[in-house]
């Protein structure tokens, strides 16, 4: 559709999100801490992903992408880490470019609370195309905290 992307898949994994973004035509960098988690996936891309082993927390370039994609990710980090690796999306993410981010909130130790993911994006140069937030969709056996529950977004970013 149109020309190539250049897109950041943060968190990427096993790849499986770059790989198939790959195959769509775009330029994928797929970003992970997990050095054997890269050098899997790396044998299913056959060269058609660039796979960086680095920390979201400490962007390892300074290349701005059209896309950046972080999926389940941004719970593994203390809530503070999340937040900054959040405001760090001005600096990857082209003007006109777009960040798709989804994740846990509010049932995991380090998640996100309802609408913090909103409120990251809710600021002078971005504009929140979609967001969605799941109600929690079950509680403990004691009757306390949610078991699954999750929010995404979409955010374009105007400057």
């Amino acid at each position: 559709y149109g020309q190539p992307l250049d897109v950041l898949d943060a968190g990427c994994c096993s790849g499986r999100n770059a790989i198939h973004l790959a195959k769509l035509g775009h330029n994928v960098v797929g970003l992970s801490l997990d050095v054997s988690e890269l050098k899997e996936a790396a044998t299913h891309a056959a060269g058609s992903v660039l796979f960086v082993a680095g920390d979201m927390r400490r962007l390892p370039f300074r290349k701005q992408f059209d896309v950046v994609l972080m999926n389940e990710i941004l719970h593994q980090l203390t809530k503070r880490d999340a937040k900054q690796v959040l405001q760090a999306m001005d600096v990857v993410t082209k003007p006109g470019g777009f960040n798709v981010v989804s994740d846990y909130i509010g049932d995991k130790p380090n998640a996100l609370k309802p609408m913090e993911l909103y409120d990251a994006y809710n600021r002078p140069g971005w504009e929140i195309v979609d967001y969605q937030e799941d109600e929690p969709t079950a509680l403990n056996s004691d009757g306390t905290g949610l078991l699954s529950s999750t929010a995404s977004i979409i955010a374009f970013r105007h400057y």
